[in-house]
């Protein structure tokens, strides 16, 4: 705190306010040891652009390390791949529509994008603006135990039976656990909680297979018809 006071004086009457005051070193050491926390612990670091929206910043944490970063929309998404930023996940789950769509497609040009999905609707959008297949998409599955919990508990349903899911199977996952129980049997609740979720989110992310499979069918076979003639 002194620092930054210090830092500001010495501006004296030309420091105007609102301003963001950065001391670089505690900055770059920050950066350092998020990394090396991350590394130790043998997880891909993908720190948000929305925590300091600064392109210079950015690349000191791929410098350092970091797999890529986190944007929050499609604009963010853009300013970063403009800036040479190589693996883009946007995480707030994305409605893709044709504008969208082409937006993603010159953004794939460039960089590897992940998108953050949430329903079986966000899955069919995206299949149907034909980026099911694309070169260099990664779709990651949001799996929101919690909120799903509340939900069916608010409409007297009882226990979790479902989630929020979506996306093309692969690599990328995201899980949101439910807040835990408390009081005698809490650790086993939430087990069992659990433990029936993620079987339901299972059987859905079966069935987004079997979709995402009958889409890249109904590509290839108008190609073998024109060869067999």
């Amino acid at each position: 705190m002194y620092r930054i006071i210090d830092a500001v004086r010495a501006y004296g009457d030309s420091f105007d306010t609102p301003a963001v005051v950065v001391l670089e070193d505690r900055m770059r050491e920050n950066i350092s040891r998020m990394q090396a926390f991350a590394n130790e612990n043998d997880v891909q670091l993908r720190p948000h652009f929305k925590t300091h929206k600064s392109v210079d910043i950015a690349h000191m944490q791929i410098r350092a390390g970091a797999a890529g970063l986190t944007v929050s929309n499609l604009y963010q998404a853009e300013v970063c791949a403009a800036a040479g930023i190589p693996d883009i996940f946007l995480a707030f789950p994305l409605w893709v529509s044709e504008s969208k769509a082409e937006r993603i497609r010159r953004l794939l040009e460039g960089v590897r994008l992940k998108l953050g999905v949430d329903s079986e609707r966000a899955v069919d959008a995206i299949v149907m603006h034909g980026l099911a297949d694309i070169e260099g998409l990664e779709l990651v599955i949001e799996i929101d135990l919690w909120r799903e919990a509340e939900r069916r508990e608010s409409r007297g349903c009882g226990p979790t039976r479902g989630v929020r899911h979506s996306g093309r199977p692969s690599r990328g996952r995201r899980v949101h656990v439910p807040r835990p129980r408390v009081g005698g049997g809490a650790a086993e609740g939430a087990a069992s909680d659990q433990e029936v979720a993620l079987a339901a989110a299972a059987e859905s992310l079966g069935r987004i297979l079997l979709i995402l499979e009958s889409s890249a069918q109904d590509r290839l076979r108008p190609q073998n018809s024109a060869r067999q003639a």
